[in-house]
């Protein structure tokens, strides 16, 4: 119970022992609680904003309907496209080069769809695998084998700032993941590295929402780009453009996907609303600091009074002299 002692108004503060401190301490504990109670709140609203879910695995395998197996190029660039299954969410269509990823995009409407991939040179099988949102994999594509060989030698002979080129090989762009995954407070990561041609490379990541980053590439080392959205949406179209300082040029073709599903009509979009959520968080945090200086405030008032004013008083005692018998 919190005791008041009440006075005339003289202007002069009661000494500390009119100080409930038993009261105070249980305003503080009920302030604790609550702004406990607050964060688990503000927490669970956030996650019921949207919620990660596993979506439809594929069970029908695409289709390359183009190029034909067997097909021979002299163009390194090429166009790849076929069928595949149409669902809701839509699948992500993922095309390999033998074992080696070499772009991705989204089952359209309709169950079409068409990617434009680097081949390295010779011969070599392309696989078209299918997913979902959440990295579920379905049955594969037929292979298809298809031989490249250049005109000309495919890389020339140029003078750079490491000294001279003499590199053959076709550029290559290789990523670790088969898409890009984002959600409303996760950035997409994305990791690739380049091999083939001269250095340094001039690359340019174009995310799809109107906004792109280039950067130098001086070496073959893994690159890890991020890229945050402010809108979510089931899928961005992202694209990686390089050109070596031997003029050579290689695009990959990827997608940045959500698995998070926000409480809206389907195909609908959701403003990420960023300055709220800071807004919040930062009056949170302005609250957790006002706690934390009556706490701090009470605990020094109380070590005043029950501590501080202790005082360890030494008693001499000292013996009477002897009493004289008269």
């Amino acid at each position: 119970m919190l005791h008041l002692a009440h006075h005339k108004h003289t202007g002069k503060l009661l000494p500390h022992h009119h100080t409930s401190y038993r009261g105070l301490f249980l305003v503080l504990l009920v302030m604790g609680v609550a702004l406990v109670s607050m964060q688990s709140v503000a927490h669970a609203s956030f996650m019921d904003l949207s919620a990660k879910i596993s979506g439809p695995i594929p069970t029908v395998a695409a289709v390359i309907t183009s190029p034909t197996d067997g097909t021979k190029t002299s163009n390194s660039s090429i166009a790849v496209q076929g069928t595949c299954e149409d669902m809701s969410p839509p699948t992500v269509v993922i095309i390999y080069i033998d074992s080696n990823n070499a772009g991705s995009t989204v089952c359209q409407a309709g169950g079409t769809f068409y990617i434009t991939i680097t081949l390295p040179t010779g011969t070599h099988t392309l696989i078209a695998k299918t997913s979902n949102s959440t990295d579920d994999l379905g049955p594969d594509s037929s292979p298809v084998r298809i031989t490249y060989s250049a005109k000309t030698a495919a890389g020339s002979s140029s003078s750079t700032s490491s000294g001279s080129c003499t590199s053959k090989d076709v550029v290559q762009i290789h990523s670790t993941s088969n898409y890009l995954e984002y959600g409303r407070l996760m950035a997409a990561n994305w990791e690739f590295s380049i091999s083939g041609g001269c250095t340094p490379y001039r690359a340019t990541i174009d995310w799809g929402d109107g906004l792109s980053d280039t950067i130098t590439v001086r070496d073959n080392e893994l690159l890890t780009a991020r890229h945050g959205y402010a809108v979510l949406k089931p899928f961005y179209d992202v694209s990686l453009t390089v050109v070596s300082a031997d003029k050579q040029t290689a695009k990959f073709t990827t997608v940045a996907v959500t698995p998070y599903i926000p409480p809206v009509a389907a195909g609908g979009l959701v403003q990420v609303d960023t300055p709220f959520i800071l807004s919040f968080q930062g009056s949170l945090l302005r609250a957790y600091l006002a706690y934390l200086a009556a706490l701090t405030i009470f605990g020094v008032a109380w070590y005043d009074k029950h501590i501080k004013r202790v005082r360890l008083v030494s008693v001499h005692v000292f013996p009477l002299p002897p009493s004289r018998k008269r």
